[in-house]
């Protein structure tokens, strides 16, 4: 197929699963059979099974569809969402997550007011979980749209064409990760003394004795920071600059409580964090999404958050008996304790926000 007949096919799958429909499941689970046939798979040939019954223990679980090879090999995973649930939760991904391993499908889809594509092949750069290929809105102009629909279009993707697309993903995010790492380092203790010797030896060469430096440096701190316009994952500007220590961010940023509205007597309203848009029923559904992205986001360093400690409480730990209400991150062996009243878990989100270098304005936590 050429680039129009790609084009062309996700503009009908998009009208397909665009289509208002009523909030049942099922109704929806039709269209999605529909547009999986639109790619090409059978479920006459019995490449498309539908709600195939699978051991899990000493239960059963039943993902909506499995994709198979024509040699009945487990392919492509996929849970279906009614349009009107969001599909960011950490339970969703989870669900996801044991249909893919279960049925050992590298690949998997999340389907509901938006396409998310899940890899766990070998070359997976992430542990423990699968890793979050791509989103894609339906949007009959998207060009992952058009991509979504030339990797799994069932000749392209029995002929493996999804290597280069693979590739392409996890080296984007192995160099976003390097990135923020990168940003990391520079906003270290040791990067801002380096920094204020430079200066130093800049001035002396602008003619100023050592001791004029040495005290005017004394009303000084060096301070490298993401610009607040930026998003982590956008690949902000790093800025420098030398402010007096009344001024100066010494360390975390306190939480000062009279930034915050009563938190107590309201419930979470729409929420953006990652340059998306997250609504919780609840502030502990919101703080398990925070927590589980975060985990997704920053796997290799996760395990810092066990350094998170309260005067008589642990906030992280891999032991789920050290919580009162633990909760389980998705793919991974960490728990989080969740029995916190709104305003702590407001203070925990902005603690864990700035532990992986967030500032508070590359995100919004709104009360209503």
């Amino acid at each position: 197929m050429d680039q129009k007949t790609f084009e062309d096919l996700w503009a009908e799958i998009c009208f397909i699963l665009k289509v208002p429909v009523s909030t049942m499941e099922i109704p929806f689970q039709n269209k999605v059979l529909r547009a999986i046939e639109k790619l090409g798979w059978s479920q006459f040939r019995k490449e498309i099974e539908i709600e195939p019954s699978l051991p899990s223990g000493r239960s059963k679980i039943r993902p909506d569809f499995v994709v198979y090879s024509p040699e009945r090999h487990p392919l492509i995973a996929i849970e279906v969402k009614k349009p009107i649930d969001p599909i960011d939760t950490p339970d969703c991904a989870g669900q996801l997550t044991s249909y893919m391993r279960q049925t050992k499908a590298d690949f998997g889809l999340l389907i509901g007011s938006e396409i998310r594509v899940f890899y766990d092949g070998k070359s997976s750069p992430v542990p423990h979980e699968p890793f979050l290929l791509d989103r894609i809105k339906f949007n009959e102009k998207s060009e992952r749209g058009f991509k979504f629909v030339e990797v799994f279009s069932r000749n392209n993707f029995l002929s493996q064409k999804f290597t280069a697309y693979v590739d392409e993903k996890i080296h984007r995010f192995q160099r976003d990760q390097k990135i923020q790492e990168l940003k990391r380092v520079l906003q270290s203790n040791e990067i801002k003394l380096r920094a204020k010797d430079f200066l130093k030896k800049e001035s002396q060469a602008y003619g100023y004795g050592e001791d004029i430096v040495e005290e005017a440096m004394k009303e000084l701190v060096v301070e490298i920071r993401v610009t607040p316009t930026a998003l982590p994952d956008t690949g902000g500007r790093i800025a420098i600059c030398a402010k007096r220590p009344s001024q100066a961010l010494e360390g975390r940023v306190p939480l000062a409580p009279s930034r915050s509205p009563d938190y107590s007597k309201k419930k979470p309203g729409i929420c953006t964090f990652f340059g998306e848009t997250y609504h919780s029923k609840s502030w502990k559904e919101l703080y398990v999404t925070v927590v589980a992205e975060l985990h997704r986001r920053h796997t290799g360093e996760f395990a810092k958050c066990l350094d998170l400690k309260g005067t008589k409480r642990t906030y992280f730990s891999s032991d789920p008996h050290d919580f009162k209400e633990p909760k389980k991150i998705p793919e991974s062996k960490y728990y989080a304790e969740t029995k916190y009243s709104a305003p702590y878990i407001v203070i925990m989100i902005r603690r864990l926000m700035d532990l992986f270098g967030y500032r508070d304005t590359d995100y919004h936590i709104d009360a209503q």
